[in-house]
C-alpha cells in the first residue's frame, strides 16, 4: 500500500488547486497573502504529522491472533443497491478446525445484518451476532480431521471496507464505481471472514452489477453471464492460490480494459474511457518492471494475471490486492503536460513489488508491516536504479535515511517492529534498512536465495 504522504507529486496537486481557485474566484488573488501563507504552512506540516502517526489504528498489543481454525476457501456472492449504497451477500467459508473439540466458529463480521446461517448442504445453524463477530454454534463437536462449510446470508450498508463512488452536485461528472479496500482489517465490514493476516485461503468472488459495468477481482476470470431480465451482468472471479483475506478485492465500473503482456503473463489496465491514451503512456513500463523484479528477486511473478485499476476517491495512493492493484486515479494517470513534471513510476513499481512482498510473503501481524512496506519501498528505488542509473538510487536512499533521522529528532525514536510504528519507519526508513544489509550482496547467489 502507498500512503498519500509518500507521493512526490504534491506540486501537481498544489498547481491544480491553485488554477481551479483562480479560475473560479479571480477576485481572491489579491489581499489574501496571509491566508495563503497559513494554509501553506499547514499543508507542509501535514506530511510530518502523518508520517509520525501509526500506519493503522492501534487495536491491541500487536501479537498475532490465536487461530482455532484454518480457512481453506471463501466463496463470496454479492449484488448491490447503489442508491442505498448497500450490499446483498452470501459468503461460504470452508475451514478445518485446529481443536479436537471444535464447537463454535467465530467469524469477523461487523455491522452486517445476518439473515441466515447454514452448515454443509443447508442445515440451519444457531448463531449469535456480537458487536464485531458472528458466532456460529455447530450441530456437534468437530475435530481437526474434519472440513466444515458454513454459509452466511446477509446485507449491509458498509462504512468501511467497501465504498460507492457516485456523481454529486459538486462533481456531476464523477465516475460511478464500487470498490473495496481491505487493509488492514476492513473486509469484514462487507463479508464475514477471518480478518487477520496470519491465515491464507483460496477465494471466489461472484458479483452481479449493472450491465455496463466491468468487475475486477483476484485471480482468473472464469465467466461473465448476462442477465437480460434485470439488465445486469454476473462476473465470476477465482483466485487459485492462497492469500490473506485483507487482499480480497472488488472494483466495478464502466471501464475500458487495456491489454499488455510481460512474457506470458497477462497484464490488464482498467482505465476510464476518456483516459486510454494517457493511461497507456503511464502504464507502459509495467512489463519492464515485471521482468526486472522476476530477475532481481529470483522468484517469478506467481499469480494468474496482473491488473491495475483506477479508482476515483480512493482512500490510499495504491493497494496491492492479490493480482489486482487499486490505484488512485489522479496519482497514476497524467496528461502530456503533467508528465513533464510528474511520473507514476514510483507508485506503480511500489505496488507491483508488493505482489511478492506482502502478497506472497505476508506479515503474520501488523507489528511486522515492515515486511510488506519496507521491501516494497526498497525495490521501487532498485527499479529506478535500473531505469535511471545509480545516482538516482543513491539519492532516493539518502532521502529515505534522512526521513528516518528527521522523524527520530522531531517526534522521538520508535522501533520499526513495534505496535503503531510510525509511517516513516515502515516506509522510507524501513527501505533504508534492507538497502544497507542487501545492497552489497544482492547479486550473489546466497543473497538471492535468502530473499
Amino acid at each position: 500500500m502507498r500512503k498519500f504522504d509518500s507521493f512526490p507529486s504534491s506540486s501537481y496537486i498544489d498547481r491544480e488547486d491553485r488554477a481551479k481557485s483562480q479560475a473560479v474566484h479571480p477576485g481572491r488573488q489579491k489581499g489574501t497573502s496571509m491566508i495563503r501563507i497559513i494554509v501553506a504552512v499547514c499543508f507542509l506540516a501535514l506530511p510530518l504529522l502523518s508520517r509520525a502517526q501509526s500506519v493503522f489504528p492501534v487495536r491491541d498489543d500487536g501479537e498475532a491472533r490465536n487461530r482455532t481454525y484454518h480457512v481453506v476457501h471463501y466463496k463470496i456472492e454479492v449484488s448491490f443497491d447503489e442508491k442505498k449504497k448497500s450490499v446483498i451477500g452470501k459468503t461460504q467459508v470452508t475451514l478445518v478446525p485446529f481443536l479436537s473439540e471444535f464447537k463454535n466458529i467465530e467469524l469477523d463480521a461487523e455491522q452486517l445484518d445476518i439473515h441466515s446461517v447454514t452448515l454443509g448442504l443447508g442445515k440451519p445453524a444457531r448463531y449469535e451476532v456480537e458487536p464485531k463477530m458472528l458466532v456460529v454454534h455447530l450441530d456437534k463437536p468437530y475435530s481437526y480431521g474434519d472440513t466444515i462449510t458454513v454459509a452466511v446470508e446477509y446485507s449491509c450498508t458498509p462504512k468501511k471496507g467497501l465504498y460507492f463512488t457516485q456523481p454529486d452536485s459538486g462533481y456531476p461528472d464523477k465516475h460511478w464505481q464500487i470498490w473495496s479496500q481491505g487493509e488492514d482489517m476492513d473486509n469484514h465490514f462487507w463479508f464475514p471472514c477471518y480478518d487477520y493476516p496470519n491465515d491464507k485461503a483460496t477465494s471466489e468472488l461472484i458479483a452481479t452489477v449493472r450491465k455496463n459495468y466491468t468487475v475486477l477481482s483476484n485471480g482468473e476470470l472464469v465467466s461473465v453471464k448476462e442477465n437480460k431480465k434485470d439488465s445486469t451482468k454476473t462476473f465470476f472471479w477465482r483466485e487459485n492460490k492462497p492469500h490473506s483475506s485483507y487482499l480480497i478485492t472488488i472494483a466495478a465500473g464502466d471501464y475500458a480494459i487495456l491489454h499488455d503482456k510481460a512474457g506470458k503473463l497477462p497484464l490488464q489496465y482498467y482505465v476510464f474511457r476518456d483516459d486510454t491514451v494517457d493511461a497507456r503512456m503511464c502504464f507502459r513500463q509495467t512489463p519492464d518492471m515485471v521482468k526486472f523484479f522476476n530477475e532481481k528477486i529470483g522468484y517469478s511473478y506467481p499469480w494468474e494475471k496482473y491488473a491495475q485499476v483506477l479508482i476515483t476517491d480512493f482512500i490510499e495512493g495504491g493497494m496491492e490486492n492479490t493480482s489486482a492493484t487499486s490505484l488512485l486515479d489522479w496519482a497514476t494517470v497524467y496528461d502530456a503536460r503533467q508528465r513533464l513534471d510528474n511520473t507514476p513510476t514510483g507508485l506503480i513499481a511500489h505496488e507491483l513489488a508488493h505482489q511478492w512482498w506482502g502478497d506472497v510473503v505476508t506479515c503474520k501481524d501488523w507489528r511486522h508491516l515492515w515486511l510488506n512496506e519496507s521491501f516494497a519501498s526498497y525495490f521501487d528505488p532498485l527499479y529506478h536504479e535500473y531505469w535511471l542509473g545509480e545516482d538516482e538510487f543513491q539519492m532516493m536512499m539518502l532521502n529515505d535515511q534522512l526521513a528516518g533521522v528527521h522523524v527520530d529528532t522531531a517526534v522521538g525514536r520508535k522501533p520499526i517492529v513495534s505496535v503503531g510504528s510510525y509511517g516513516t519507519n515502515v516506509y522510507p526508513r524501513g527501505a533504508a534498512v534492507p538497502s544497507s544489509i542487501i545492497s552489497q550482496s544482492i547479486n550473489s547467489p546466497r543473497s538471492r536465495q535468502t530473499i
